[in-house]
């Protein structure tokens, strides 16, 4: 079973990505598509990736940049959000693994914010 991300580890995450705002709304990412990711789990797996950590770039595809390179596209075409984590995994694992082996940042954000 995957290990859920926690708020801070996403929160983290995002700001280390240069979203400040998707950093606010960790929570809140996680309450509406905590559920969505748990399906992927198994083609995670097969595709030798982190499941925790995939599921953290899970989130970046329903976020401005990175929404844009998954799901419809102009030419009509669809990119799975299960494909797109497994493509672009590589890219974004040193954001990630700094994330969870740094959480402070994201508690003194939230801590600010609250």
């Amino acid at each position: 079973m995957i290990r859920h991300p926690t708020e801070t580890e996403l929160a983290d995450f995002f700001l280390k990505m240069g979203l400040p705002k998707e950093a606010e709304r960790a929570q809140g990412h996680i309450a509406c598509n905590g559920d969505k990711y748990d399906q992927y789990e198994y083609r995670w797996k097969e595709a030798g990736l982190d499941t925790t950590k995939a599921a953290m770039v899970y989130f970046l595809s329903s976020v401005h940049p990175y929404s844009k390179t998954v799901r419809d596209q102009p030419d009509g075409s669809f990119i799975k959000p299960v494909d797109w984590v497994i493509a672009n995994y590589p890219e974004f694992m040193a954001m990630v693994d700094s994330a969870e082996h740094n959480p402070p940042l994201a508690r003194a954000t939230l801590a600010v914010k609250l």
